[in-house]
């Protein structure tokens, strides 16, 4: 049985993503800061683990990633996480844009790189990252989310050129 990655998944649409794989009968990996509204009978399908992390923490980060490269049969990733506060570019602090980026970028590139060595052996694989239309269209009081948006764009864009060949498809 194939094993999805979601991070985010115990809240909003990433716990939409958890039901709809569960649904499909893939094994679901669920990656949270804490258990947030994931319901009992979920808990209660034998498809479904939920690995405690919180994606800013570097340190949380790379013992997940340890964890992950040695799961059999993981399939695919989904990338996702809450958002940024709003707020205006003259606001913004460094330290949000780095929190948001640590988050969001460095915790997928770190955990689809745990990931990416098992795709390629089993033949192919998904991965997909759930950013926003401000990625392309920046709103207004966004500055940190729009640019982490992009970021996130052209990051995925690059990643799907470069595994491609190996049938794994990238997708935002």
């Amino acid at each position: 049985m194939k094993s999805v990655v979601v991070c985010g998944g115990s809240k909003g649409l990433g716990l939409a993503t958890v039901k709809n794989l569960l649904a499909k009968e893939f094994k679901v990996i669920c990656i949270s800061r804490s258990k947030g509204s994931i319901s009992e009978d979920i808990f209660a399908n034998e498809n479904f683990s939920l690995i405690l992390c919180d994606l800013s923490n570097a340190e949380q980060r790379a013992t997940l990633a340890l964890d992950l490269a040695n799961i059999e049969n993981i399939w695919g990733i989904v990338n996702n996480a809450s958002g940024p506060a709003t707020g205006p570019v003259e606001s913004a602090s460094r330290a949000e844009y780095l929190k948001a980026l640590d988050t969001h970028l460095f915790a997928s590139d770190e955990l689809v790189k745990a990931i990416l060595p098992q795709l390629k052996r089993n033949g192919g694989g998904r991965i997909v990252s759930i950013i926003s239309v401000t990625a392309r269209i920046p709103l207004e009081n966004m500055s940190v989310s729009n640019t982490l948006r992009g970021a996130m764009l052209n990051w995925t864009k690059t990643l799907s050129k470069e595994v491609a060949r190996f049938n794994i498809t990238v997708n935002n």
